[in-house]
């Protein structure tokens, strides 16, 4: 594959927004730019849902739970993902405020490493015997669909993309 097909394979097949960027990176760096950018591509599609799920929740919830209160007793608040404000903070401070020399670099660099760590502590915390003694169905599901993920983003990028 190119750099190019590996990237959107791994941004369209891989779950996992680390495990993205672990793949495409590991591949080259423009297969794992590109990963990245498909990746959360996916991954800002949650907001718009996620927003209309936790309203029309809240709203349900508030009507079962006080039948005298009317369906607009839900708050925003309570069901708003506030680190969203913290990468949107971030995204400012990266576009309008200039970085001094290097600082992109390295953080990009720390950014790289702490993933790789993440990604090593999720896996020396996985527990063999409890995932074999969950049973053999919930693996296969699992690998049942990703195996469908992965063909489906292969054939979508080469039958139809013609990358």
């Amino acid at each position: 594959m190119s750099d190019h097909s590996f990237g959107l394979w791994a941004g369209t097949a891989v779950n996992d927004t680390s495990s993205v960027v672990a793949a495409g990176y590991t591949f080259s760096n423009a297969a794992g730019n590109l990963a990245v950018i498909v990746k959360l591509t996916r991954t800002l599609m949650i907001v718009p849902v996620t927003l209309v799920l936790a309203i029309y929740t809240s709203r349900k919830e508030a009507s079962l739970n006080t039948p005298g209160k009317s369906k607009n007793s839900y708050s925003i608040a309570k069901i708003f993902p506030w680190f969203v404000l913290g990468f949107v903070a971030a995204s400012v401070i990266n576009t309008f405020i200039p970085m001094p020399h290097g600082v992109d670099s390295f953080l990009a660099q720390a950014g790289k490493f702490v993933i790789v760590m993440a990604m090593a502590s999720i896996g020396l915390n996985t527990n063999i015997v409890k995932l074999v003694k969950s049973g053999a169905k919930p693996i296969l599901l699992g690998f049942i669909c990703w195996v469908v993920l992965s063909l489906t983003s292969l054939v979508v990028q080469f039958a139809v993309l013609k990358v």
